[in-house]
């Protein structure tokens, strides 16, 4: 991360086209829910956040996720700081693409920068349409269920539930953002993180990134604003990975 009184921390959004990434952008950064989705090729947002009382210039780069993208996309991966890899609760594809895709074009250059999975658009699995469209291909929303079960397996330092429209989960989302950045050294959990509070505005400005370590602290937000961008919905909650520390605990203990 760059030195000096205001951190950057650089964090890049990838996933499937049409999952919502640019939505969940858009919400955290301006507080409104964009109507119309126009698919991106890149865009930056950027916030005046706040970690352990100190100002953080959180620099959030949008990507566009069409396979006619897959040789430019990696133009913005240098230097980033978290991964936010996203995909749809209600689109499987989206979520198999994690591994066979997405995981393996972030390690091409990036392998050990701190990945978070986000499972967008949770308002829709109890859309009626929704299910219906996905019953007539014989298929289900993806559960919360799989989604913890891979970000296990591809080794997320977290793992989140969001809706884009409802704003459920969001906050959360980017507050674990700056703690992973500033923890890189240890992909633990992340169990007492502050939400962010409130926002103005703020100009985009360029990303610069390497680590630095620091104590899990919570995290405030003031500010933010960002260029234009449009996409579709998303989903909600956070994980801790204490949990399955807990539960492996508890499971050696009854088999003792």
């Amino acid at each position: 991360m760059a030195t000096g009184i205001k951190k950057t921390v650089k964090v890049v959004v990838v996933g499937d086209g049409a999952v919502g990434k640019t939505s969940l952008l858009i919400l955290y950064t301006t507080k409104a829910f964009p109507k119309d989705y126009v698919p991106t090729v890149f865009d930056n947002f950027n916030c005046l956040e706040m970690y352990d009382n100190k100002p953080v210039n959180l620099v959030l780069w949008d990507t566009a996720g069409q396979e006619d993208y897959d040789n430019l996309r990696p133009l913005s991966y240098p230097q980033t700081d978290v991964f936010l890899i996203c995909y749809s609760v209600v689109k499987r594809d989206s979520l198999d693409n994690i591994k066979y895709k997405w995981l393996k074009e972030i390690n091409q250059s990036n392998s050990g920068t701190p990945i978070i999975l986000v499972g967008t658009k949770t308002d829709l699995r109890e859309d009626k349409k929704t299910l219906a469209s996905l019953q007539e291909v014989n298929q289900e929303p993806v559960s919360r269920d799989e989604g913890i079960a891979l970000a296990k397996e591809i080794g997320a330092v977290q793992f989140f539930e969001c809706s884009a429209l409802t704003g459920s989960g969001v906050n959360d989302i980017f507050a674990q953002a700056i703690k992973a950045a500033f923890n890189k050294q240890s992909p633990a959990p992340a169990s007492s993180s502050k939400k962010p509070t409130s926002k103005s505005t703020s100009s985009s400005s360029k990303s610069s990134s390497s680590s630095s370590a620091s104590s899990s602290s919570s995290t405030t937000s003031t500010t933010s604003t960002s260029s234009s961008a449009s996409k579709s919905a998303p989903g909600e909650k956070k994980l801790s990975w204490g949990l399955f520390r807990k539960k492996d605990k508890d499971e050696k203990k009854t088999t003792k």
